[in-house]
């Protein structure tokens, strides 16, 4: 049955069994990173990264400033990291906000009506102002739990703390 599963993925080009180079359904990412010097900036290390999308065969590009030389190359090694675990750097350094607008349809599909008014207050007063600036990527159940805490600087009451957690769920 697994072995049946595999091959079905396999054909469809969904996953791939090569390892090294990063591949999004079966097609190979090539990033291309580099790190710029500007001392006339706040923040004078420039660590940029190249790829281009499979779907759009559109060159892009995600540069962000460091204060030194080493945090832009942890940040071009998250990057890289993040492109082996199937991730374009766009998708690796999305913000859990802008994510939740993005997909915020297919959330919240399967919820009754009645719910989805103090869901949505729940997000936009209790998880957005709390987790928002985070990348998604780096939201896991801990993070969760301090931001849901009744010690959470994040204002609310326990409704739209009750209510915001369907919505933090999805």
């Amino acid at each position: 049955m697994v072995r049946a599963l595999l091959v079905v993925l396999l054909r469809a080009r969904i996953i791939s069994l090569a390892s090294g180079t990063p591949r999004v359904r079966g097609q190979l990412i090539r990033l291309s990173t580099d790190i710029e010097y500007r001392p006339d900036r706040p923040h004078p290390y420039r660590a940029r990264v190249r790829w281009t999308d499979p779907v759009t065969k559109r060159r892009l590009s995600l540069a962000e400033g460091k204060a030194d030389e080493d945090e832009a190359q942890e940040w071009l090694a998250d990057i890289i990291e993040a492109a082996q675990a199937r991730l374009s750097p766009s998708l690796a350094t999305m913000k859990l906000a802008e994510h939740g607008d993005a997909n915020r349809e297919l959330a919240l599909r399967g919820l009754e009506a009645k719910t989805l008014d103090p869901d949505l207050a729940g997000w936009r007063t209790r998880v957005v102002p709390a987790l928002g600036h985070l990348a998604v990527r780096m939201i896991t159940n801990g993070v969760v739990d301090r931001a849901d805490s009744p010690g959470s600087p994040t204002p609310g009451s326990r409704s739209t703390s009750c209510a915001g957690s369907p919505a933090t769920a999805r």
